[in-house]
């Protein structure tokens, strides 16, 4: 019988040994769960972002399209009024003239 209490005694640390990796190995489990789902969460918002910077890079393409057409359509307004202008500046002095 004191045999068999030594055997008891001797497999008892063991199984708090058992206790503790198993408990060990659930709060690790948990911790892995919860970085995995911190991970996904991040993964999305840096997906959000890079949509969000895309739309943002084809508006700024619009915008800068949009100026330049409309600063080259106001260049060329003037040089049509400068036209205009020495058209009639022409012939004012050329009937002056006359």
């Amino acid at each position: 019988m004191d045999k068999f209490c030594e055997e008891f005694e001797q497999t008892r640390p063991t199984n708090n040994n058992s206790d503790q990796l198993i408990s060990q190995e659930e709060t690790e489990r948990k911790l892995r769960e919860k970085l995995e789902f911190e991970l996904a969460a991040k993964e999305r918002q840096i997906t959000t972002l890079v949509i969000e910077t895309q739309k943002l890079q084809s508006t700024l393409i619009k915008i800068k399209e949009t100026s330049f057409t409309q600063v080259n359509t106001e260049r060329e307004r003037k040089r049509l009024m400068n036209h205009v202008y020495l058209f009639f500046l022409f012939r004012f002095l050329i009937l002056k003239m006359l």
